[in-house]
């Protein structure tokens, strides 16, 4: 792959994130479909997962979004691109955020480290991470990382990687650039060189960008109306 075609765009954070959505339902033994243009629940997500994501600005996920809501009743959808019309599509939002991306970050000493064992993915989780199953330390595509002093763990982020990037979620700490600067390295570390890709919005999203990572993009969550 050549270094022009890892240039981060919209597109590429959306189909990063809908990766991470195929990994958690994969661990959490969940199926899902993948399509041209979106991810597409077939169970019912994991808390804070969508039952759709768009990964494909010119496809219709409408009849998708339509079968859905047949289906589950109560859905959520992952509008990449802040496009769809959702009053048509009987959902409201429920908020805006913006994608982001950062460059390879630069190796640094940083006291981040990959969880590995059940115990500490417990400790990660009491400290302000997503609850994860196990089975997510050993999934080839994630890495769970903690920011350590001492014993105890004092930040977090959860990480996926895509074959043209790889994906930072669920940041969690100090509320300042720095978190985000640590995180981005620590995302880096599993794939040095590839853009660290994902979303934020309000204050988060002001630290993300203090820490050097440049919006790509709206996105919107929208949940049934």
């Amino acid at each position: 792959m050549t270094a022009a075609a890892r240039i981060p765009d919209a597109a590429m954070a959306a189909r990063n994130n809908a990766d991470l959505h195929a990994a958690i339902f994969a661990c959490h033994g969940r199926a899902f479909t993948r399509t041209p243009g979106a991810f597409v629940a077939e169970a019912a997500p994991p808390p804070l997962f969508a039952h759709l994501v768009t990964t494909d600005p010119g496809a219709d996920p409408a009849p998708g979004i339509a079968a859905l809501r047949t289906r589950f009743g109560c859905i959520a959808v992952k509008d990449s691109f802040a496009r769809l019309d959702a009053a048509a599509c009987g959902l409201r939002p429920l908020f805006e955020a913006q994608w982001i991306a950062h460059p390879p970050p630069r190796a640094a000493s940083d006291p981040w480290h990959r969880v590995t064992d059940v115990a500490t993915l417990a400790r990660w989780t009491e400290s302000g991470g997503p609850d994860l199953p196990a089975t997510a330390l050993s999934h080839p595509d994630l890495a769970v990382m903690a920011r350590l002093e001492g014993d105890r763990i004092v930040a977090g982020c959860l990480v996926n990687r895509s074959p043209d990037c790889v994906g930072l979620s669920n940041v969690f700490g100090p509320a300042a650039s720095s978190t985000w600067a640590g995180a981005a390295r620590a995302a880096g570390a599993i794939a040095p060189d590839l853009p660290v890709v994902g979303y934020e919005r309000d204050a988060d999203l002001d630290h993300a960008r203090a820490a050097g990572f440049a919006p790509l993009g709206a996105l919107r969550v929208l949940v049934s109306a």
